[in-house]
């Protein structure tokens, strides 16, 4: 185009300031080389960091209290497992969302786009076309738009954690499974719970404003009026930001000790701590199973807690040897595996081998390792088993989904896309072994085919509070 002619024409020039620009952050991530033969990769997505409440791209402190850099090493353990048992050679990779739909959408949009290059083991790099399934995301509020966005692609999600009423939309999200309940049958639980135990008012309901906590209280509100049991208000947690000493005015102001939580166990820990703070106590919480069987919430804030009641979901494992593995689990071991390193320096408050960038006082003994109530409590908990169960379901369907759709090529093959249909049908009618004895995992609706484990917060001793299992809601 001749410019001179056109009179409207102006030369753009960039700013020399750009107070709202931000630099893209680092993206990490772990990746399992299936071997030479391996060409199907199944993705994996997990909340390893806090939201960072700056910029929700990038991230905050590593999320220790979850377990999540754990449920990580399962999937990685369960991914090699089921390899072996089908002889599929699966890769496997992951990467951290940070609680944050931002920071996924970045990371997609860089590694489907071919801009973010992860080498493949083999002296080339991954292919994104080659990721059959993606198991994830924890968070409903990063669930929703990922799940989208792979839809688009005939890519089948399997998430272990999300449990929002809008994943139930089968339109709108035709290849997702889960291997948890909907929160409509959650709210339906604790609703019956709060009947059970004769409530007839609650003080309110907290919750955080994202999907999961606002979808949650929405369900809660309309079970709480059908069942004549009296909600005094909505109070909302900011997700992003701490609000915690506006909650407790509120709390206060409704003149109760009874409340229900429907939100995630971060906002949770920062609420205790101003509570504790402002030395606000005897409050009896009924709450989703996010809070579910956390011991630092106990540890920490036990005194202010006792007598509430939290849920979790039901764990039935089809793996074995977990508990094997993390007895060999050793930092040295996992001497590249920064997520790993930096949650053993926190769970045992040393320094491992090796680190240079020493952020504890002493250094790690020799023979610092998991204790077996640690691994007791490691292979129950319900994000690890529910990871492990999804990836068994993959694994499993994979192989029907070889010898029906890829007859005479290679495995991914091209016809799996055109019909994706068939290979959701294939996972979603999976059905795992357990101690002689098999259980299907997901539903006709395609959600988890398990129930919920009720428990109870109870003193043990002076200055002890453990989780109590006082039954189960189907």
């Amino acid at each position: 185009m001749n410019s001179s002619l056109v009179q409207t024409y102006k030369v753009s020039s960039c700013a020399k300031i750009c107070e709202n620009c931000q630099t893209r952050p680092d993206i990490p991530y772990r990746y399992h080389h299936g071997g030479d033969q391996s060409q199907a990769l199944i993705l994996g997505i997990f909340p390893l960091h806090t939201i960072n409440e700056t910029t929700r791209y990038s991230c905050g402190n590593l999320d220790t209290g979850s377990f999540f850099v754990m449920v990580v090493e399962a999937f990685f353990f369960s991914v090699k497992e089921i390899s072996q048992r089908t002889n599929m050679n699966f890769s496997a990779l992951a990467f951290d969302d940070c609680y944050s739909e931002n920071r996924v959408s970045l990371i997609l949009s860089e590694f489907l786009s071919g801009k973010l290059k992860i080498p493949d083991g083999r002296g080339k790099f991954l292919d994104p076309n080659n990721v059959v399934t993606v198991i994830g995301a924890a968070a409903s509020g990063v669930t929703v738009p990922m799940t989208f966005q792979f839809t688009s692609l005939g890519i089948p999600v399997i998430s272990y954690a999300s449990s929002s009423p809008d994943l139930d939309d089968r339109i709108n999200y035709p290849y997702f499974l889960r291997t948890v309940p909907s929160d409509v049958d959650q709210a339906k639980a604790m609703i019956e719970i709060a009947k059970h135990l004769k409530w007839k008012y609650v003080g309110g309901i907290l919750y955080v404003n994202n999907n999961y906590g606002s979808k949650g209280k929405e369900l809660l509100m309309s079970y709480a009026n059908h069942s004549d049991i009296c909600v005094g208000r909505a109070i909302e947690i900011q997700e992003t930001e701490d609000n915690s000493f506006d909650v407790i005015d509120e709390m206060k102001r409704t003149k109760s000790h009874v409340f229900m939580y429907f939100g995630t166990d971060v906002r949770l820990k920062a609420l205790l701590a101003k509570m504790k703070k402002d030395n606000y106590q005897s409050v009896v919480f009924l709450a989703s199973e996010d809070w579910g069987e956390r011991q630092d919430i106990l540890d920490d804030h036990g005194d202010i807690v006792m007598g509430s009641i939290t849920s979790k979901f039901e764990t039935r494992s089809a793996v074995n040897g977990f508990d094997s593995y993390l007895q060999t689990l050793k930092p040295e071991v996992e001497n590249t595996n920064d997520w790993f390193r930096n949650f053993w320096a926190n769970f045992f408050n040393c320094n491992p081998p090796g680190r240079f960038d020493k952020t504890k006082d002493t250094d790690c003994p020799a023979n610092t390792g998991f204790s077996s109530q640690n691994i007791g409590q490691l292979v129950k908990n319900q994000r690890i088993v529910h990871v492990m169960n999804a990836v068994f379901a993959v694994g499993t369907a994979m192989v029907n989904v070889k010898d029906k759709l890829c007859q005479g090529v290679s495995y991914p093959c091209e016809n799996i896309k055109s019909h994706v249909d068939d290979v959701v049908r294939e996972i979603q009618n999976v059905k795992l072994s357990v101690g002689g004895s098999t259980f299907s995992v997901f539903n006709p609706k395609r959600n988890g085919n398990v129930g919920f484990q009720i428990l109870n917060i109870q003193k043990t001793d002076i200055q002890s509070y453990e989780y109590k299992q006082v039954g189960l809601d189907f």
